[in-house]
């Protein structure tokens, strides 16, 4: 029985003994973690389109921006609202602090920078 055995030598690179091929992982799939992490967070939310038009944005806005450069660095930007009352500083640390971790727990790669704007606030509990 032959074993099959893998390792990532580079970003994106994956070795199968004898088989190579190009393991990708998009930028849709990285804002999704991102964006699920978001709706975890007591007190943040991340914003919608229909939520972005509201205040004069047009066009296909998106609420977690990703971008990926070489050596499989990740720049990651939120766009959330904050419920009132709750301390935003600390909503923005847990915030950068858990994407970061989902991130690179579930895709191996290096979260250089999570930026979280905080665009809205909900009065309504």
């Amino acid at each position: 029985m032959r074993t099959l055995r893998w390792k990532t030598e580079k970003q994106g690179v994956v070795h199968l003994n004898d088989i190579e091929g190009q393991f990708v992982i998009s930028d849709e799939v990285v804002a999704s973690i991102a964006g699920s992490v978001l709706e975890e967070i007591d007190g943040l939310r991340p914003l919608t389109v229909s939520s972005l038009s509201r205040f004069g944005r047009k066009g296909p806005s998106k609420a977690v921006k990703v971008r990926q450069e070489e050596g499989s660095r990740v720049f990651i930007e939120a766009k959330v609202a904050a419920r009132y009352g709750i301390s935003l500083q600390d909503l923005g640390h847990e915030a950068c602090r858990t994407i970061s971790n989902a991130v690179e727990e579930q895709t191996g790669l290096s979260v250089s920078e999570v930026t979280i704007r905080i665009e809205a606030v909900d009065f309504d509990e």
